[in-house]
């Protein structure tokens, strides 16, 4: 797919519309709702204000919380202080569908102001960099997204496999098989004319099998 790596926003934007009922994507409300959580609404203002210090402050009863607010404050330090909560960042961020997609997608909007789509799009800019961990998190969140978010990780997916053929392949093929079939058969990723990881020498059976798999996500694209 020739405009898989240079027009993703396009389709976001389409998504944006047809999600208005919900959220709006260029600027969340003035005032987030109270959802009754006052530790997430604690969150999303100070995360709003990049205010480190008393995002530190919560710590302990963030992890008293539950999940949905780990995985909120992850992305609220991340937006106050990216250098430094880089790897945190990464090393926390969910890759389950409830993670992905219900507390990144549907509660981060309504407790902050920066944006639906900036978790999904840090990750990938991080795994575009070479970033092992970022990449091997890219490639286990895209198994499983869909809709709108598996659009936004499937191009991530391709430019990172185009920038790192050899080790995109290394880290597919160190998945759980079932996660690495998801990915390799998944289709969107794959759908361009130079799937560079076909082109890689496999080490192992596993790897081999992996590129038989990218090849027929490539040839269903492409008919």
């Amino acid at each position: 797919m020739a405009n898989a790596m240079t027009q993703p926003y396009s389709r976001i934007w389409g998504a944006c519309v047809l999600a208005l009922a919900l959220v709006s994507c260029s600027r969340a409300p003035q005032q987030p709702p109270d959802l009754g959580t006052p530790i997430l609404n604690r969150i999303g203002v100070a995360g709003d204000k990049k205010d480190i210090a008393e995002l530190r402050s919560m710590a302990g009863e963030v992890e008293r919380a539950g999940a949905t607010a780990r995985n909120i404050y992850g992305v609220a330090l991340y937006y106050a202080d990216p250098r430094d909560e880089r790897r945190e960042f990464v090393d926390t961020f969910p890759t389950d569908p409830r993670g992905i997609g219900h507390d990144f997608y549907e509660v981060l909007p309504r407790v902050a102001h920066f944006g639906r789509w900036y978790p999904y799009e840090q990750l990938v800019s991080i795994a575009r960099t070479g970033d092992h961990d970022a990449i091997k998190k890219l490639l286990r969140a895209t198994s499983n997204s869909d809709g709108i978010i598996a659009e936004i990780f499937g191009d991530g997916v391709t430019s990172v496999s185009a920038a790192y053929p050899a080790s995109t392949l290394s880290i597919l093929g160190s998945l759980p098989r079932a996660i690495g079939d998801r990915v390799a058969l998944s289709g969107y990723p794959w759908c361009y004319r130079n799937v560079k990881i076909l082109g890689v020498q496999a080490q192992t059976q596993r790897q081999r099998v992996l590129q038989k798999e990218v090849a027929i996500s490539r040839r269903r694209c492409l008919m």
